[in-house]
């Protein structure tokens, strides 16, 4: 998972510590560079005290709530007035997740807390129908899907995926042919649209963003792939499509042999 943090010397030291074994985490110096943050990377969780740095800062962290609303934000303050003080603000305003310094912020239960919040439901409903399928391929070649859906920036290419199931790309085209998955880089393109669906939104990022957010090295090609799946740019799909008729789409685009047999015992 992907973490960006703004806290105070103490609490960061401990959110350091805990997540310590996380490839991409990511330390603001400021509100103007946590957001920065959220802007440029594939940031699928936010843990953030109120006064990270020095004083407490409500305005800040709801401008953050309102401008990227998809983003699990988690705060994490030490127990006294002021800090109780913001976070009952906050509640008003759209912060859902606290977590107490030395009241249920043991190693075990911080982790527990970000990997509840940090679900993605289109990602997860996608690969609870892909599970069926992805039962007849290698476990590892199952457990990749599970993170290209999880870390779509990571994927570019079938061999990127080939390489995480540890075994050659011709491999991976086999497999998802013997199962009738299609090809693999018709998934991967799912993958990153998916995670997009969410990205585009929050009212935050840019189409320019949430390309680069995705791993595309250039925004037309995600705009290319966006209006071939859903025939409209990400412009009009983030403000004319509703989102339960967007993942329709990407799904039936996939042609996901689950879903379509799911589809034909609601016809009967």
């Amino acid at each position: 998972m992907s973490i960006a943090v703004f806290l105070p010397t103490q609490l960061l030291a401990h959110v350091r510590h805990v997540f310590a074994k996380e490839p991409d985490f990511f330390i603001a110096s400021s509100w103007a560079d946590l957001e920065e943050i959220i802007r440029r990377q594939p940031v699928s969780a936010v843990i953030l005290d109120p006064g990270a740095d020095g004083v407490v800062d409500v305005d800040a962290v709801a401008g953050i709530l309102q401008r990227f609303p998809s983003l699990p934000v988690v705060g994490y303050v030490m127990l006294s007035a002021t800090a109780f003080g913001a976070i009952a603000q906050l509640s008003r305003r759209g912060l859902s997740h606290v977590v107490l310094h030395r009241f249920g912020d043991s190693r075990e239960r911080l982790e527990q807390t970000i990997a509840r919040v940090r679900a993605n439901p289109p990602s997860q409903k996608i690969m609870l129908l892909l599970s069926p399928v992805l039962k007849h391929v290698p476990l590892s070649l199952a457990r990749a899907v599970g993170d290209m859906f999880e870390r779509p920036h990571r994927y570019s290419t079938v061999l990127e995926l080939a390489s995480t199931a540890s075994m050659p790309s011709m491999s991976v085209y086999r497999y998802f042919e013997g199962v009738h998955l299609g090809s693999p880089k018709k998934l991967l393109v799912a993958a990153r649209l998916c995670r997009g669906l969410t990205y585009l939104k929050d009212p935050g990022y840019s189409v320019r963003e949430v390309a680069a957010k995705l791993g595309y090295r250039h925004a037309r090609i995600f705009t290319a792939h966006v209006i071939d799946v859903f025939e409209m740019t990400p412009s009009r799909l983030r403000s004319r499509m509703a989102d339960d008729d967007a993942l329709a789409l990407l799904i039936r685009w996939l042609d996901i042999p689950e879903a379509k047999a799911r589809s034909q015992q609601r016809i009967r």
